[in-house]
């Protein structure tokens, strides 16, 4: 399988999303990588240059509202799943 092909089969897509998502966490850090996940790559270079390097600032000065609460949402399921498995070694 190739191209879209391959994006059909769920598995396949998982892989290729985790893939991704951990080259934008490598690439941007938590934050800005899960938001690059959310808005692309493009855009959060540029928000980059205009948001302040702290972790409040991100939380409030990202243009797009979707882009914010879908931040916010993977933070706050990271932070659910850390207290239900806490054994369990999550790495973001």
């Amino acid at each position: 399988l190739v191209g879209s092909e391959m994006c059909i089969r769920d598995r396949d897509n998982i892989e290729i999303g985790v893939k991704y998502l951990s080259t934008l966490l490598d690439s941007f850090g938590l934050y800005y990588g899960i938001c690059a996940y959310n808005a692309g790559e493009n855009v959060v270079k540029e928000w980059m240059k205009i948001i302040p390097d702290n972790e409040i600032s991100i939380f409030f000065d990202i243009p797009y509202r979707e882009t914010r609460n879908y931040l916010l949402n993977v933070l706050s399921d990271y932070m659910v799943y850390k207290l239900l498995y806490p054994d369990l070694k999550l790495n973001i």
